[in-house]
């Protein structure tokens, strides 16, 4: 899975919060009975997302400006059914300012 493909879409949703206020965000990840298995953001394709953003001077973990992003890993799962399996779900969660997403994916 290349995560900055995915990233590269505009599929991603607006939220808010009161950590970051309006924002924008996209889980991206797997989720199984029983179990599930994530595929790991490497070294290089980590790089890559950065230089990505830093083009657009968007700049990681700045969520004091308007032009940020994040990046951390999620987890959770929940009993499904009658209560004897387990739904798992796991990946990445990314976010960034309504600001930075508008440089990545203004509207014409």
């Amino acid at each position: 899975m290349s995560y900055l493909q995915h990233l590269q879409q505009s599929r991603w949703v607006q939220t808010w919060s009161d950590k970051y206020g309006a924002h924008y965000t996209i889980r991206l990840g797997n989720s199984g009975r029983n179990g599930c298995s994530v595929t790991e953001v490497s070294k290089q394709e980590e790089i890559d997302i950065t230089k990505w953003f830093d083009q657009h001077d968007i700049q990681r973990d700045a969520t004091d400006t308007n032009m940020w992003w994040f990046m951390e890993r999620f987890s959770c799962n929940k009993l499904i059914g009658t209560g004897t399996d387990t739904m798992y779900s796991g990946g990445y969660e990314f976010r960034m300012g309504k600001d930075a997403y508008n440089a990545l994916f203004k509207r014409v």
